[in-house]
């Protein structure tokens, strides 16, 4: 009499395609750009429960999305530095180029135009908005709006009734 072979229960779970190289890479990069674990896992085609479950059952996949918000935060903070600051940048820029030749057959002078690819350093001021904003929050005991002024005291209510008269009642 021949055996069944038993058949597993289930679907073959979709965490073998992320666990490898290539999908934890993806799953790196996602993170890295600031993605959220919502946005994660819309972006794999699963629940962000699942996700969650994971990240606690799988270390390389934990890894992949560890470091996310210190990668991404770092850049921000770069850049509203940069911003509050003043920085130079390189930017390209396209310019006709008009050249004058002699043609050596007929002697005539000759024009020729064509457009030529250049990189300029440009420059980016300080932006004022960005300085607030970078001050507020680095310091907001010195650069918040709202200070906060704490009274201390007592007031004798008794001082105040004897120095009002009768008719000032």
């Amino acid at each position: 009499m021949a055996t069944k072979k038993k058949k597993s229960a289930g679907r073959k779970g979709k965490y073998r395609k992320w666990l490898t190289e290539e999908g934890l890479a993806k799953v790196k990069n996602w993170a890295i750009m600031g993605a959220t674990n919502k946005e994660i896992a819309e972006a794999m085609k699963i629940s962000e429960t699942t996700l969650y479950e994971w990240v606690e059952k799988y270390s390389s996949f934990a890894e992949s999305i560890k470091d996310r918000d210190g990668v991404a935060d770092a850049k921000v903070v770069i850049a509203g530095f940069k911003k509050a600051t003043g920085f130079y940048y390189p930017e390209e820029q396209v310019h006709k180029v008009k050249r004058k030749f002699i043609d050596r057959e007929t002697g005539k002078i000759l024009e020729e135009e064509k457009l030529e690819k250049i990189t300029v350093q440009k420059y980016m001021p300080p932006d004022t908005t960005a300085n607030i904003f970078w001050r507020k929050n680095r310091d907001p005991k010195h650069w918040a709006d709202k200070q906060e002024v704490k009274l201390e005291g007592t007031v004798d209510i008794n001082l105040i009734i004897d120095t009002l008269s009768g008719d000032k009642l």
